[in-house]
């Protein structure tokens, strides 16, 4: 039997009975082992309270349940004990419950943008021995903090040639800030890579923001045209640009009139510029 389990029983069996009130009432001890097993989805000994129905298991009545908390309530109870259940999975990746540890608590901190804290996010990041899936996970998650994780952090610490799929967080977080940057990382990879699907909802952020809330054609042609932009890269491009937000915005025709304008302008200085050459032409003739 597990600590919770009697106070769980006293509360359940109370016709008002209230999930935030509970929580509340658990000593350090009882909310640890409580908040272990709904992580490692282990609800034997909360399943007479919270009964499944056909389609609907315990684990996801009680997770529900957790992500509907108020915030402070949240922060003060389970969020207080997810680093260290998380570090202990990530320690422990034979225990077969690790990986489930590790996504539920990735997902409740993604769900209520707080949990495991940054700092052991990117403490975790620097371990050789997490996977390369998980560390993206981690990766992606701390691109979202904002608040709490400067810029500055993801050109620092992390070597995106060692490790090039943490290349779409750094899009992430990058995407809002100074989306040109973001894309410019691409050009690190010439292959298209195995984890290609982790780099289409990023990169589409990126665009966005720079198509259609900035609508910085501009940077947007320049950045295509770079000579080290993989090929794989322009391709991908060019299928976010015709998706229906997109074409809504009319973004392929303001990228066409930008490139238009560009072309002008180059016409105009090259024909100033034989104007002038031509005007200095007598004088040089005269020097010799």
């Amino acid at each position: 039997m597990r600590s919770y389990t009697e106070l769980l029983g006293k509360e359940a069996s109370k016709a008002d009975f209230n999930f935030r009130d509970f929580i509340q009432s658990l000593d350090e001890r009882e909310l640890y082992d409580f908040v272990e097993d709904v992580l490692t989805e282990r609800t034997e000994n909360m399943r007479f309270a919270f009964p499944p129905s056909k389609n609907i298991s315990t684990h996801d009545i009680v997770f529900w349940d957790i992500v509907h908390l108020p915030t402070k309530v949240y922060q003060q109870t389970v969020g207080k004990c997810l680093d260290a259940i998380f570090l202990q999975a990530i320690d422990n990746k034979e225990n077969p419950d690790s990986q489930a540890v590790i996504r539920n608590a990735l997902g409740l901190t993604m769900a209520k943008q707080a949990g495991i804290s940054a700092g052991c996010m990117k403490e975790s990041l620097k371990k050789t021995s997490i996977d390369e899936e998980t560390k993206l996970g981690l990766a992606f998650l701390l691109s979202k903090i904002e608040d709490k994780v400067p810029l500055s952090y993801w050109d620092r610490e992390i070597d995106y040639v060692a490790s090039p799929y943490l290349i779409p967080a750094y899009i992430s977080a990058y995407a809002d800030a100074d989306p040109v940057k973001a894309l410019e990382k691409l050009t690190l990879l010439p292959k298209q890579p195995e984890s290609y699907s982790y780099f289409k909802s990023p990169i589409t952020s990126a665009l966005k923001n720079m198509l259609i809330e900035k609508r910085n054609y501009r940077d947007y042609v320049a950045l295509r045209s770079r000579s080290d932009m993989p090929e794989w890269v322009k391709q991908e491009f060019d299928a976010v640009l015709k998706t229906s937000r997109f074409r809504e915005n009319r973004v392929v025709e303001g990228i066409a009139a930008c490139q238009k304008k560009e072309r002008e302008v180059a016409e105009i200085r090259n024909t100033q510029t034989k104007v002038a050459a031509a005007r200095l032409m007598p004088f040089q003739l005269l020097k010799k």
